[in-house]
């Protein structure tokens, strides 16, 4: 499956990345142990790319705020743009990339379930 993914292998034009925070997941669900629900707010600049990758149990999900990406994934069947307000489920296995074609800077909230560090 990563040979359907062609894209960008290096991630450049991030304005920011901020910290929201993060749940320790140890007591919530028993199968979640040294796990954390981390939350990040993203900014891509115009021209930025998010490199391929591939969410090995790591599901997430990004929630478009302002501006849009456009998201290349494995097995779809061609780019979708996401715009303000517009979501992006990212179950086990999904491999994909993103880029802001805009002329504007795109903010995204992701919120994925990550090992603790």
């Amino acid at each position: 499956a990563i040979l359907e993914a062609t894209g960008p292998t290096e991630t450049v034009g991030i304005k920011s990345v901020r910290a929201l925070g993060n749940v320790a997941l140890e007591g919530q669900v028993d199968s979640l142990e040294g796990r954390v629900l981390r939350a990040r707010e993203l900014e891509l600049e115009p021209g930025g790319v998010v490199a391929v990758h591939r969410h090995d149990q790591r599901p997430g999900v990004a929630y478009i705020i302002s501006g849009e990406v456009t998201e290349h994934r494995a097995g779809a069947s061609g780019p979708m743009v996401k715009r303000a307000g517009d979501v992006a489920f990212e179950e086990n296995g999904t491999i994909h990339w993103w880029e802001n074609e805009g002329d504007t800077v795109a903010k995204v909230v992701v919120i994925d379930i990550v090992p603790a560090e």
